[in-house]
């Protein structure tokens, strides 16, 4: 699981956090930016929806759901396909902060004790505060504790994710995530 915790604090506001984070992957010196992959190029590929579903269970229940499984953090995935086409798909993945769904915007809490906390509100009201991380763990918080909130400009959502998958990995998730549809 370390590359998946790894790869959810990359997008962390502060830099010192996942740079430290990547420390923890073997190969973290030699990690070379990977150009952003092309659609066509994607669509010349044969995908393999098995393989895209099991590439799904081992980077996305983290912060995702389908058909109940995994964690509730991001949006829920069980339904995808009928909204975003591939081509959507593959941009919520690759640039996540340009779509961040409404319900799934992260905030930076500063506590009156001097820590932050940064997470999504799965609720509020005027005395309390349940902030949400990935991985399923929620945090009840007094508003009074609560020194500043701000909503964050950038998605929870990890940027690079597509780094660390092959163009053939990434057609086959894609394929996977369009065939998630209502059922009629």
């Amino acid at each position: 699981m370390i590359p998946q915790v790894v790869e959810s604090v990359q997008g962390a506001w502060r830099k010192s956090v996942s740079m430290e984070a990547s420390a923890y992957l073997p190969d973290s010196k030699t990690r070379s930016e990977r150009k952003i992959p092309v659609m066509t190029d994607l669509l010349s590929l044969k995908p393999n929806t098995a393989n895209g579903q099991a590439i799904y269970k081992q980077a996305c229940p983290v912060c995702h759901q389908v058909n109940k499984e995994g964690f509730d953090f991001g949006p829920n995935l069980t339904e995808i396909g009928s909204k975003y086409p591939k081509e959507g798909l593959l941009k919520s993945i690759v640039h996540p902060s340009e779509g961040i769904s409404f319900n799934s915007e992260g905030y930076e809490l500063k506590m009156k004790d001097g820590s932050t906390l940064t997470g999504i509100i799965a609720s509020k009201t005027a005395a309390e505060i349940i902030l949400k991380f990935p991985g399923g763990s929620r945090q009840n918080i007094k508003t009074a504790d609560v020194k500043s909130s701000r909503q964050l400009k950038v998605s929870m959502m990890p940027e690079r994710l597509y780094e660390a998958m092959s163009d053939q990995e990434l057609a086959d998730l894609l394929d996977y995530l369009a065939n998630l549809k209502k059922k009629q």
